[in-house]
Parts: C-alpha cells; sequence; structure tokens
C-alpha cells in the first residue's frame, strides 16, 4: 500500500488542469493529424478536414505515432526510436457506498492489477457510488489488448472484488479504457527533442508518471519561448537530462 504520501489531483477530475490552463486558448478537438511537413518557413498540418499552417509547432503524441505523422527518416522519429511503449489495460468500477474497501490505493508491481485506487475519496468525486481505478501490469495488458473486451472486463472485474474480498454481487457499473501505448517501459532520457521549430515530446521522454509529461511540457514550454524570444544565448532548455 502507499501510505503517508501527498498526490496531486485535478478538481473535479483530472481534466480540470489542462481545461484550465487552455481556457483563454482556440482549441479543436477530435481532428486527427494525418501528416506534418515543412512547407518554407512554415509547417503544413494536415488532417482529416483541413490543411492549416504554423510556424513553430510541438508535437505530443506517444513516440511510435510519430513516424506516421513525420515519416520514418525524420530526425525527431530516429532518434524516438530508442523509446519502448506498453499496452495498459484500465478498469473502472462502482460498487454501493459500504462496500469494504481495505485500502485507498495499492502498488503492487507483481500483481496482475499493479496500481488500484479508490476514486471516490479524491477531492470533488462524485460520492453516490464507491468508484475505483485499476490498472493491469504491462505484460498481462499486452497479452489482452486485442482480446475480446467483454471477456477482459470480466477478468478484470473478478481480479479487483479478489483484491477487494468484495462479491461481485456488489457491482453497480464498470468499464474498460485501452491505451495501446500507456505505459513507458525505456524512456528516451531527455526531456524533449527539437528539430528548430518543432518540438516533441512526452511523457515516453522522462518516464512512466504523469509528472514526467509534465516535465517535458514545461521544458518544451521554456524553450518555444527561448526560440520566439530569440534570446539564444541563453542556451537550449535542458534537452540533454530528465531531472
Amino acid at each position: 500500500m502507499d501510505q503517508g504520501k501527498t498526490r496531486i489531483v485535478g478538481r473535479s477530475g483530472m481534466s480540470a488542469l489542462p481545461k484550465a490552463l487552455a481556457r483563454e486558448l482556440e482549441v479543436t478537438l477530435n481532428s486527427r493529424v494525418i501528416a506534418l511537413t515543412a512547407n518554407d518557413a512554415l509547417w503544413k498540418i494536415e488532417t482529416e478536414t483541413e490543411e492549416i499552417q504554423a510556424s513553430h509547432v510541438v508535437i505530443t503524441v506517444p513516440a511510435p505515432q510519430l513516424a506516421p505523422i513525420l515519416g520514418e527518416t525524420h530526425p525527431i522519429v530516429q532518434k524516438a526510436a530508442s523509446v519502448v511503449m506498453n499496452p495498459c489495460l484500465t478498469l473502472m468500477a462502482a460498487f454501493d457506498q459500504g462496500t469494504p474497501a481495505p485500502f485507498v490505493t495499492r502498488r503492487d508491481t507483481t500483481a496482475i492489477l499493479s496500481w488500484i485506487a479508490r476514486n471516490d475519496t479524491k477531492p470533488g468525486r462524485a460520492t453516490a457510488y464507491q468508484t475505483w481505478v485499476a490498472q493491469a501490469r504491462p505484460d498481462w495488458s499486452a497479452a489482452h489488448t486485442d482480446a475480446d473486451r467483454a471477456t477482459v472486463e470480466g477478468q478484470m472485474v473478478e481480479l479487483l472484488c479478489d483484491e477487494l474480498g468484495v462479491d461481485p454481487s456488489f457491482l453497480r457499473h464498470a468499464g474498460l479504457q485501452g491505451w495501446r501505448y500507456g505505459f513507458v517501459e525505456k524512456p528516451l532520457g531527455e526531456r524533449f527533442i527539437s528539430n528548430e521549430t518543432l518540438w516533441a515530446g512526452g511523457d515516453w521522454c522522462c518516464g512512466p508518471k504523469i509528472q514526467d509529461a509534465w516535465r517535458s511540457g514545461t521544458a518544451i514550454a521554456a524553450d518555444v519561448l527561448r526560440v520566439l524570444n530569440k534570446t539564444a544565448s541563453t542556451g537550449p532548455v535542458s534537452e540533454a537530462d530528465c531531472r
């Protein structure tokens, strides 16, 4: 169990922080980028519905998804080729309030459900039900990523109930979410990769946790500002390490 640790969470959900940061920005959602190519001094961004141009671009897709956008031979793709990422299967489950809850969080890398957290204990969350998030460890997730989702969901529900010591009849809802590139096994070891006016980064640069993504993002932001302000004398921002 993880005890005696302070953790920071979004209120009333983990998306609250990026939503607040993007409040004054023009944001386009649900638009897949197909290709990114240099076009004189600009970048041409091709999506499924339109083409736009930009002078500076930051791309934060998982490392294995860089090649379809930039091309296999792009220097950033070549440098990111050393990164290894694995699938992550995550179960969301809701039980009746009053259901036995032997812990709030538990991490055990040897268990199939390597990370379990009680979600309704976080600030601002709905409390009508006792809600849990459980992540399967990388090897199990990889082995079951393409399996029948209903079957995998049922297996993870059984595993969660076993860990909690709860009868499955207390379950009121379950949902399964999968990310093909959810776990960073081997990070890049640098905060970001840059090529003139193009930056690539994310958790895959520094490690498997959300703070690694934050570390990469803040380093990219500082370097973008350096380039925009033409203060080259300060040098690039810590592209060489993830500390």
